[in-house]
């Protein structure tokens, strides 16, 4: 099983990655 923090830093990753792809489309 996963700790806590480990899935608070792959969210953390996942909203990062979607606010570079939301950059990425808008060039």
């Amino acid at each position: 099983e996963k700790a806590p923090y480990v899935a608070k830093a792959a969210q953390k990753k996942a909203q990062y990655d979607d606010s570079v792809a939301d950059y990425q489309k808008k060039q």
